[in-house]
């Protein structure tokens, strides 16, 4: 008799239906130094530095200039541990996405990186995605690094819990309330309804 495998997948029914939004930022950039930007290190191990911890509090901007608005914070710890490593939280800071979170891990490293986006809270409830990070080697007015975000938020339908709505849980309706020159580039989603901001325009129908 053969040996069973050590990996069992069981397909299983959705517990609820479920779409999901898309939703892309692009030319977020991260100030770890000057006003309101905190960074604190505690040193490794002498020998190679394993264990060397930097823990930041850090703004996120929509530019690089000094006109740029304020987007979200990164929060979180980078541990060397042969590479760099990180675990940060993109807290967003303005409307309509004030308070809404994006939990991230990856390498840091002198060039490009991607991390991974692997839950979130309030508009970026169950996230997944990615964030393709690239370290600016000119750190002039305080940026270090270029952020773009890719991100599935799945939007659940009030219908899978017994209601006759045929609308998204969740509400977008600010969304066209973003400035010009916004570093949110794109909202779409995958669902049999239609996304409609508050002006009334369609977003997108799929």
């Amino acid at each position: 008799m053969e040996n069973p495998p050590s990996i069992l997948v069981t397909p299983m029914a959705p517990a609820m239906s479920a779409q999901f939004t898309r939703i892309t930022f692009s030319n977020l950039f991260v100030r770890r130094a000057g006003p309101g930007s905190t960074e604190l290190t505690v040193e490794g191990r002498p020998s190679d530095q394993l264990g060397r911890r930097n823990l930041t509090d850090s703004p996120v901007f929509d530019g690089r200039g000094p006109d740029a608005s304020l987007v979200a914070r990164v929060q979180g710890v980078a541990t060397q541990m042969g590479d760099v490593r990180q675990l940060y939280t993109v807290v967003f800071q303005e409307r309509p996405l004030k308070g809404s979170t994006l939990v991230t891990e990856g390498a840091m490293t002198e060039g490009s990186d991607e991390w991974a986006i692997y839950g979130g809270t309030g508009v970026f409830a169950m996230a997944r995605g990615v964030i393709r990070r690239t370290f600016l080697a000119d750190t002039s007015g305080g940026n270090s690094d270029e952020l773009a975000v890719e991100v599935l938020c799945p939007v659940f339908r009030p219908a899978a819990f017994g209601s006759s709505s045929s609308q998204p849980a969740a509400s977008w309706d600010s969304m066209d309330a973003r400035r010009p020159g916004s570093s949110l580039r794109s909202v779409s989603t995958c669902a049999n309804f239609s996304l409609v901001s508050a002006a009334g325009r369609v977003l997108q129908i799929c």
